[in-house]
């Protein structure tokens, strides 16, 4: 195909990034879009000049397209996916992967059964301060890596963002907030994840459905293990959206990888990589190696990276090769955060993966 044609439902935030995303791109077509605010509509169709439409359905019957987005609430990606995969059109759906292990088996499903291709939204995977540690233990820099753990403390939801804190929409904490993360362990580790333990302390902000925070561990084959401490209980929220107001406001993101030969540690926040081995020669000898600074990279480069993943599902989808995050990878990372859910209204009993795969 000489241009990829385009379609996006959802044109909030992430949709509007992304419809910026393919209307750079030399070998897309952004053809339209959904948005049902009625004034937003009238904005974004002057903005990018393509029809926006209030139903996706109505989009859909009224053009051809290659490639579709799904950006909208949480609740709707199993049934726009499933619909778009039925009419052979390939899905860039935004995490998480449905809001239930049916919803998740069921995309799963519908796309390898179809072949049609399918990729859901951890554009962390694009991101430099998550890939550049994946490079290292590719290479072998670290040894096996045999611990994780992220400190993760952001702001919280306003009280007018409701379909985020709503569980029946949202699919709880792990799914719409800590999805990423647990996705992130799995990538970085690269062996299966046996079982997942969560507890939580009481809940302080007064209209969440779910938990503002959370402490949960997860197993994996052969001994490694990881954790996600998560609060959004000791922050305020910044002046300014950059990340220096979020850092003075308490906001926190940093994570460690410990391996046999070596670590890393990353400070989101301070957009930096500290990176120690821990031999010279045979004797045991740790000592910073590097540090790594990406302060002069911008933000969207380093920790939720669209336009690069958005760049190669286009790409992916004109050659006809398969997903970079496959829909069995995805749905992997899905049940790992419904089996912390479900550890923390346990109490912290584990969870295994192989408990959550056996429920039809």
């Amino acid at each position: 195909m000489d241009k990829v044609r385009v379609g996006i439902i959802g044109m909030g935030g992430f949709g509007t990034n992304e419809a910026e995303v393919v209307q750079s791109l030399p070998n897309a077509e952004l053809v339209a879009g959904v948005r049902r605010n009625p004034e937003a509509r009238a904005q974004l169709q002057e903005r990018f000049g393509v029809p926006i439409y209030a139903d996706w359905l109505e989009m859909l019957d009224n053009h051809e397209f290659d490639l579709v987005a799904v950006t909208a609430t949480n609740d709707t990606h199993r049934y726009m996916t499933e619909e778009l995969i039925r009419r052979g059109i390939a899905v860039h759906c935004q995490k998480p992967m449905g809001i239930t292990l049916e919803d998740a088996r069921a995309m799963r499903d519908a796309a390898i059964n179809s072949g049609v291709f399918m990729q859901i939204g951890f554009e962390c995977r694009y991101s430099l301060l998550y890939s550049r540690v994946k490079e290292m233990i590719d290479a072998g820099e670290l040894g096996e890596v045999v611990q994780i753990y992220f400190n993760y403390s952001p702001g919280v939801w306003t009280l007018e963002d409701a379909a985020w804190k709503v569980k029946a929409t949202s699919g709880g904490l792990f799914a719409n907030k800590l999805n990423h993360y647990v996705d992130i362990i799995r990538w970085l580790i690269g062996k299966p994840m046996t079982a997942v333990s969560c507890t939580c302390a009481p809940k302080v902000v007064p209209y969440y459905e779910f938990t503002d925070n959370a402490n949960s561990t997860y197993f994996f084959e052969g001994g490694p293990i990881a954790h996600i401490l998560f609060n959004q209980t000791s922050t305020a929220l910044p002046y300014q959206f950059d990340d220096a107001s979020c850092y003075r406001a308490g906001h926190r993101l940093e994570y460690t990888v410990v391996g046999t030969k070596g670590s890393v540690f990353v400070d989101i926040w301070h957009r930096n990589i500290r990176v120690v081995h821990n031999y010279e020669g045979d004797r045991y000898y740790p000592r910073v190696a590097r540090y790594e600074d990406y302060a002069d990279l911008p933000s969207w480069k380093l920790y939720h990276n669209v336009n690069d993943e958005t760049r190669d599902i286009v790409n992916r989808v004109q050659r006809g090769d398969k997903e970079y995050i496959t829909p069995e990878d995805a749905y992997l990372s899905t049940a790992a955060c419904l089996a912390a859910d479900e550890s923390m209204e346990r109490n912290g009993l584990p969870v295994t993966l192989a408990e959550m795969e056996a429920r039809g």
